[in-house]
């Protein structure tokens, strides 16, 4: 390959984004986005014969990921969706982290390398990423699919949808149509209750009955 031509071409974590004043410079040399998005100039030559290939942030990040982990050709959007997961489920000073890693969300031992999640997934178009199709599991090849934005927004807990006797709702609506908190509605969807049980099944009130009764009785 010509140092003269490695715009858009990716060298392990490296991406390279453009070509650093090349009239000016006896060595050609070019900037490159990792996929953390940090960006540093590097030699070509260094590209080239693999002296550089990141600046290692996914080890140092992820220790528990294996060597060369990241070792694969695709587009910056796949390889970048990738990353994002496990910054959401291993990353606890990542902004959103307490919505997945917190709350019990992982990555597939599969997918710690990036070939096996582009060979599952294949490579991603400009503007999509990685989405869970149930809020709730993991990531993993039977629960994900490369989406938009907004069919991510619909996708969302908040958005999830209910049918019961012909009716579907989404489950905010729901939990307002019969008065039941939409956290209990969404703790019943997680525990795996069949649909017409999540909304026919009213909550226990015992205790607030038998407290009213002694109430009225004294």
């Amino acid at each position: 390959m010509s140092a003269s031509n490695l715009v858009g071409q990716t060298f392990g974590e490296w991406i390279v984004v453009a070509e650093h004043d090349a009239e000016k410079q006896r060595r050609r040399r070019y900037v490159c986005s990792c996929v953390c998005g940090e960006e540093r100039l590097v030699l070509a030559q260094n590209l080239l014969n693999g002296r550089s290939a990141g600046h290692q942030c996914l080890n140092k990040t992820f220790p528990f990921l294996p060597r060369n982990a990241s070792k694969a050709i695709c587009s910056t959007h796949a390889r970048h969706s990738w990353y994002q997961m496990f910054h959401r489920c291993y990353n606890k000073s990542y902004d959103a982290y307490d919505r997945y890693g917190g709350a019990g969300v992982t990555v597939c031992e599969r997918w710690f390398y990036l070939q096996n999640f582009l060979d599952d997934m294949g490579d991603s178009a400009i503007g999509m990423t990685v989405d869970r199709i149930s809020p709730y599991g993991n990531y993993e090849l039977d629960n994900c699919r490369w989406a938009t934005r907004a069919e991510q927004n619909r996708n969302k807990k908040k958005h999830h949808f209910l049918s019961y006797n012909g009716e579907r709702k989404l489950l905010v609506d729901w939990a307002r149509t019969l008065n039941i908190p939409q956290g209990t509605l969404y703790n019943r969807v997680r525990a795996g209750w069949k649909e017409k049980d999540i909304i026919s099944t009213p909550i226990n009130t015992g205790k607030r009955n038998k407290k009213a009764r002694t109430h009225a009785v004294s």
